[in-house]
């Protein structure tokens, strides 16, 4: 399933994903985690799921040879955008829902 998932992402935008090797693209993100001791398979689900994402806060977000978060700080060029899809955020909120902007 997930050997599929990155063979219809890489046909889909072109590039070629899945594999750590010269010619395909990777990104990486750098997670502090404390694993409970006594972890087992049976249990590594629920602690991703509830663990992890429920308080996901990558220290670093390294992009395109580029990093976008460095010690837990987003970078310029990702905060620039940040607050560029923050704006169109509003204006959209504006506009459909028939009030002031908000924020």
């Amino acid at each position: 399933m997930i050997l599929d998932t990155y063979d219809f992402t890489s046909q889909t935008l072109g590039v070629p994903l899945g594999q750590i090797k010269e010619g395909y693209a990777s990104d990486l993100i750098v997670l502090d985690d404390i694993l409970p001791k006594g972890l087992t398979m049976d249990q590594a689900f629920g602690h991703l799921f509830y663990g992890v994402f429920s308080s996901f806060k990558p220290r670093h977000v390294h992009v395109r040879n580029e990093f976008l978060v460095f010690d837990y700080q987003l970078q310029p060029s990702l905060k620039s955008a940040m607050e560029s899809v923050d704006a169109s955020r509003k204006r959209f909120h504006a506009k459909f829902q028939g009030g002031e902007e908000r924020s």
